[in-house]
C-alpha cells in the first residue's frame, strides 16, 4: 500500500508569465486494472468513508464534511466531475486535450466501468 500522490493542473493562456488556474487535478495515480483479466477485483490502497470499492455520493459527501468542506460545494464538485465523465464515455471525436475512452476492447470495460460508476453518484 502506499499513500496517493496528489497533482496539480497549472493552467497558462500563450504569452502570460502567470497562471490563469491551478487546482488539483481530477484523476491522477487511480486503480484503472480493472479491465484486465483476473484483475476485476482489485481495490483501492487506501479506504475512503471506510471503503475501498463501490463507492457512492454520499461517500465523497463524507470525505468533503470531514475535510470542512460545504456539502453544496461537494455535490457541485461531483456533479461537475460527473459530468466530465459522461462526456468523454459519449463516441465520437475526443474532447479537447486527447480526453475521451478508447473503443473496443479494453476501452469497452472501462466504458462499463465509468457507466457504472457514474450511476452511483446520481
Amino acid at each position: 500500500m502506499h499513500l496517493k500522490n496528489p497533482a496539480l493542473l497549472k493552467i497558462v493562456e500563450p504569452g502570460s508569465d502567470t497562471f490563469a488556474s491551478v487546482r488539483v487535478a481530477p484523476l491522477y495515480d487511480a486503480v484503472t486494472t480493472r479491465v484486465f483479466p483476473r484483475l476485476a477485483r482489485d481495490r483501492m490502497a487506501l479506504k475512503l468513508n471506510g471503503k475501498d470499492d463501490r463507492l457512492r455520493r454520499a461517500d465523497f459527501k463524507a470525505l468533503a464534511a470531514t475535510a470542512g468542506l460545504r456539502a453544496a460545494d461537494a455535490d457541485a464538485a461531483i456533479d461537475e466531475l460527473a459530468s466530465a465523465l459522461a462526456r468523454a464515455r459519449r463516441p465520437g471525436p475526443r474532447a479537447a486535450g486527447g480526453a475521451g475512452l478508447a473503443r473496443g476492447g479494453r476501452g469497452a470495460a472501462m466504458r462499463a466501468l465509468v457507466k457504472e460508476r457514474l450511476e452511483s453518484l446520481t
